[in-house]
């Protein structure tokens, strides 16, 4: 029964972990979109310059899941929340590190008005925070129909990426607008629809921590 106590103990701290780099992903983007809108050099750099809170919130829940592993054998159940924990933090940090690259992209611009390229932007990367909080939130609660609620949202930042696309290959064409800055608006637009595709990585697994499958895979 100790075992047992101290591992549901351990899975708790596990659990608020998870959210507390989430917390952290939250508050970058929070500051990218400030600086996107005010054009706030020192605020974009602050992003940049935190990325590595990021990188080592996932390295402790690594290693927190890798101890969980070893020194708690746990039943198949638990094994299951425990190496999905072990694998979405991944899709978190990769999360986190793309507001870094956006950051990094728009100074290289000197702070040009996104909505030059597209009016899109600002409000896509709303829809992807709001999307990566529910993902979360999905995993942590156990909450599976939020899961693919939160899975079927994917397609509105997909289409968001399109629009933005055809807005920048608008612009091209009537060379309204720098093609340096096309191309890099373009590769913010591809990072954020990745943030959403990581969103969709981490359900996925919420997915499998209720079923041990994976698409049509049992695991375990």
């Amino acid at each position: 029964m100790a075992t047992r106590v101290n591992f549901d103990r351990e899975l708790i701290k596990l659990k608020q972990s998870l959210l507390e780099m989430s917390d952290q992903i939250e508050h970058a983007y929070g500051k990218l979109l400030k600086g996107l809108r005010r054009r706030d050099k020192e605020l974009l750099q602050q992003i940049r310059e935190e990325d590595h809170i990021i990188d080592d919130m996932q390295r402790a829940i690594e290693s927190r899941c890798l101890t969980l592993l070893i020194k708690q054998t746990p039943v198949a159940r638990d094994m299951r929340v425990v190496s999905a924990s072990l694998k979405m933090v991944t899709d978190l940090e990769r999360s986190g590190h793309h507001a870094a690259d956006i950051a990094e992209i728009f100074l290289r611009m000197s702070q040009s008005d996104l909505d030059e390229y597209s009016r899109e932007i600002d409000d896509m990367i709303t829809k992807v925070v709001m999307m990566h909080k529910s993902a979360v939130t999905s995993f942590v609660e156990r909450n599976e129909d939020l899961a693919n609620q939160t899975i079927a949202y994917d397609d509105e930042i997909d289409g968001c990426f399109n629009s933005i696309k055809n807005d920048i290959i608008a612009k091209i064409h009537s060379g309204a607008a720098n093609p340096d800055g096309c191309v890099d608006a373009l590769l913010i637009a591809k990072w954020l629809e990745k943030v959403g595709d990581h969103a969709v990585n981490i359900c996925e697994w919420e997915n499998f921590q209720e079923t041990g499958t994976i698409g049509e895979h049992r695991i375990m």
